[in-house]
């Protein structure tokens, strides 16, 4: 199985466990890889994954492999690129924590590891002002000498 296929199969399993990947990270270990993961059967998983009937249906299905397919073709055309945890340029310090996410999304050209980083936490309905605050923030930050890597 080529490295792509891998990461397909790695961005359904972390869709399937958002905000759940210590035990996303617990499966793959116990499965090897995570197209392994999705082709364990139904009662293995259940032993596995104890009161997880919604994770367990998921990973029965192709449902979720189809739509982390079609998110990565689009993240190949916008020029996002999909980092795995097995890869080397995901951040150091986040696959160190326990519930550090599979796989995570990138644009831009700077590096995930680096000394220099903004953390942004937001929400999907920002009103006007938080949004002009942002990119009035954003502009302050790309003018600067030292640029930090900004994180949301």
């Amino acid at each position: 199985m080529d490295s792509n296929h891998e990461t397909v199969y790695l961005a359904a399993l972390n869709k399937c466990f958002t905000g759940e990947w210590k035990t996303a990270r617990q499966l793959l270990e116990y499965a090897r890889t995570a197209y392994n993961a999705f082709h364990l059967d139904r009662r293995t998983l259940e032993n596995l994954l104890p009161g997880m009937d919604t994770a367990i249906g998921r990973l029965c299905s192709t449902e979720l492999v189809d739509k982390a397919s079609a998110e990565l073709e689009y993240c190949r055309r916008e020029g996002i690129e999909v980092i795995s945890i097995a890869d080397d340029g995901y951040p150091a310090r986040l696959a160190e924590t326990p519930d550090a996410p599979l796989a995570i999304f990138k644009r831009g050209s700077r590096k995930a590891n680096g000394s220099r980083f903004l953390a942004v936490v937001g929400t999907r309905h920002a009103s006007q002002y938080s949004k002009k605050y942002c990119d009035m923030l954003a502009e302050h930050l790309a003018s600067l000498k030292n640029k930090p890597v900004i994180v949301s």
